[in-house]
């Protein structure tokens, strides 16, 4: 459903009306898969190219992720996502999200796609960085009482090369969830991030070959955006941001809240 709000600026005297996207808890996951089934379990269509780069979003702020190979130290985002060694411009970010098993299980042909395309094995040069970090959202409150369990499960299903670029968060993530379009939270769904942090493509649940054929080339188009040379996997390392979603999504959901939101965010800047 819809829920709206009305609020008044003191500066404008004006009332400012906005509406969001409000799911009803009560029905639980029932409305996910009913959704899953009305979309071919794709929530959010592929992207058809990249989104052009004075268009793109920061990738949403997110603070206190933790890697399955050090649990200690906290992980923000998009800062994981930037690269400040002078690759910024011909690198790119696969980032895999699921909240839940079944949505995980969607992820696997997207991720295996893009370890193939640019596998250290096929490329000899190392001057591009083509990335693949996976994000494991717990939102429920009883799977956070879990959530050492649950990470050590994970960790042990998780290959240990894959340990430093599987992060995991326990709680709420409302605003990444609501930019990025991701209420159903069945699902799984990729995002390619540029080394600036930007989101340049995104698409959601089980791809078909025409969705994969997308996936690797737009970010091949990333990858040659600085120069000709060829790409490989590697590891990113954390660095500071600052920036900057237009989707493909099948259901358009209320915008105005998501622009006053970005309003307020701009003029907070100045």
């Amino acid at each position: 459903m819809i829920k709206e709000s009305t609020t008044y600026d003191e500066e404008t005297k004006e009332e400012i009306t906005t509406k969001k996207a409000v799911f009803d808890a009560g029905l639980g996951g029932f409305w996910m898969v009913k959704d899953l089934k009305k979309t071919e379990s794709k929530p959010i269509l592929t992207n058809p190219g990249l989104i052009p780069a004075h268009k793109a979003e920061l990738f949403p702020i997110v603070d206190g992720f933790t890697s399955l190979k050090d649990n200690k130290e906290t992980i923000n985002l998009p800062n994981y996502f930037i690269h400040n060694d002078g690759t910024s411009q011909n690198s790119c970010t696969l980032v895999a999200i699921s909240f839940k098993d079944f949505g995980f299980k969607m992820l696997e042909n997207w991720i295996t796609t893009f370890e193939q395309a640019f596998s250290p094995n096929r490329q000899q040069q190392q001057q591009n960085h083509a990335n693949i970090v996976h994000l494991n959202i717990m939102e429920e409150g009883f799977l956070k009482m879990f959530s050492g369990v649950l990470k050590f499960l994970i960790k042990r299903n998780t290959p240990e090369e894959k340990h430093e670029n599987t992060l995991l968060y326990s709680g709420k993530v409302e605003e990444l969830k609501d930019i990025l379009r991701m209420h159903n939270t069945l699902c799984g769904y990729v995002v390619l991030v540029d080394g600036t942090g930007h989101v340049r493509w995104m698409a959601s649940g089980r791809p078909d070959e025409k969705d994969l054929q997308t996936m690797i080339s737009c970010a091949k188009e990333l990858l040659m955006d600085g120069n000709n040379s060829r790409n490989s996997i590697k590891n990113p390392s954390p660095a500071s941001a600052a920036g900057r979603v237009k989707l493909s999504p099948r259901i358009k959901r209320e915008k105005s809240s998501k622009k006053a939101t970005r309003t307020s965010r701009k003029l907070s800047r100045r």
